[in-house]
C-alpha cells in the first residue's frame, strides 16, 4: 500500500474511532475535521456499523491495540443488542449518539440497519467470543419477512415509520437513486 492509502485509512480509521461516542459506540453520521471541536450528535446507524468493522482493520494495522478495539466493539454491541430501540430487529436511521433516542422523525431503515448488522458481524468473526455472540443475536432477530411486507419477490421495503408505516420505494434494484 502506498502512503497516501495508508493515510488516507487511517485518517478513516480515526474518524470512526474519534466520532464514537465513548458510552454507547455510536458513530456520529458526519463531523468537523480532526482538529475542532464538534458539538453535533447525531449518530447514523450505518456509520456505526462501518465504525465495528473499522476496528478490525485498525487493530490488524496497530492503530489501535487489540485489546482496546475490542473493548469499543463490545461497549458498542452491547449497547446496540441491549439498549439502542428496534422493531422487529431493525433500527431506526438517525439517533441521538449519546442516548440512542430516534431523531428527525426517521424511518427504521432495512439498508442502515443491514450495514449495522454487517460491521457487528465482522468484529464479531475478528473479536470472538461475546462479541460474536451479540453480533449472531442482531442478524438473527432481523424479522426480512416483515420487512418484506407482503413482496413474493423478496423486495423488502426500504423502510418503516410507526407513524406511516412501510415505505413505498422497495429494494428490488441495486440502486435506491433508480426508485
Amino acid at each position: 500500500m502506498t502512503k497516501l492509502a495508508d493515510e488516507c485509512a487511517r485518517r478513516a480509521f480515526l474518524f470512526f474511532w474519534n466520532e464514537s461516542h465513548p458510552q454507547s459506540g455510536l458513530t456520529k453520521d458526519r463531523a468537523k475535521t480532526l482538529d475542532s471541536s464538534d458539538e453535533y450528535n447525531v449518530a447514523s446507524i450505518a456509520a456505526t456499523g462501518y465504525a465495528l468493522a473499522a476496528l478490525a482493520i485498525g487493530a490488524e494495522r496497530g492503530w489501535k491495540s487489540k485489546s482496546e478495539a475490542r473493548a469499543r466493539a463490545l461497549l458498542t454491541l452491547r449497547f446496540v443488542h441491549d439498549k439502542l430501540k428496534n422493531v422487529r430487529g431493525f433500527h431506526y436511521h438517525f439517533v441521538d449518539w449519546k442516548t440512542g433516542a430516534r431523531v428527525w422523525d426517521c424511518e427504521l431503515s432495512s439498508i442502515d440497519t443491514s450495514l449495522l448488522v454487517l460491521g457487528a458481524l465482522a468484529a464479531g468473526r475478528y473479536f470472538g467470543g461475546e462479541c460474536q455472540t451479540l453480533a449472531d443475536s442482531l442478524n438473527a432477530r432481523l424479522d426480512w419477512p416483515w420487512m418484506q411486507n407482503g413482496d413474493e419477490k423478496f423486495a423488502p421495503s426500504m423502510g418503516w415509520k410507526p407513524d406511516s408505516g412501510f415505505l413505498d420505494a422497495r429494494w428490488s434494484g441495486y440502486s435506491e437513486a433508480l426508485y
